[in-house]
């Protein structure tokens, strides 16, 4: 049951977030990108509770992301299901006491995904965003990362103490 009410306010939490995302900011700048929160929740979650969250959930989650905020469909998807795999994988190798090294990991994996979208739209002969916007997204998602963990934390999703 855990589970099920897990996955069920996952998918609440990133809907909430990509409908914010597609409401109209007057006041961010044209020319800066915003955050990917649902890749910053999607990590942040797989960290707290990996077992919560089946991969087949995320996949859905994350493809409905690119399809409802117009990115290449399915892209991201996939890119942000390998990351969470991968933090899912090393989970208790990686676990430790100390927030900033949980932190840097995420931030290696949130610009790995950007690095990779970015090289794959490239191969592809895709229109490819800028670099700088692709690192400056990365930044400001990594940036969400702690907020989401700090309010996971407040909804009782902990992370387990390392053995």
């Amino acid at each position: 049951m855990h589970r099920l009410l897990a996955a069920v306010g996952f998918v609440a939490v990133a809907l909430l977030l990509m409908m914010v995302q597609m409401v109209p900011a007057p006041a961010q700048p044209e020319n800066l990108p915003g955050p990917d929160l649902v890749l910053a929740l999607t990590l942040a979650w797989v960290g707290r509770s990996p077992q919560t969250l089946p991969v087949i959930l995320i996949a859905c989650v994350l493809l409905a992301a690119d399809l409802l905020l117009q990115y290449p469909p399915g892209l991201g998807a996939a890119l942000g299901v390998i990351a969470a795999e991968v933090l899912r994988r090393h989970i208790l190798r990686f676990r430790t006491r100390y927030f900033p090294a949980e932190w840097s990991r995420a931030a290696l994996l949130i610009f790995a995904v950007g690095l990779g979208h970015w090289i794959i739209l490239g191969l592809t002969f895709s229109p490819q965003p800028v670099l700088g916007d692709i690192v400056l997204r990365a930044m400001f998602t990594a940036a969400a990362y702690p907020v989401f963990v700090g309010a996971l934390s407040l909804c009782g999703l902990r992370a387990e103490a390392p053995a």
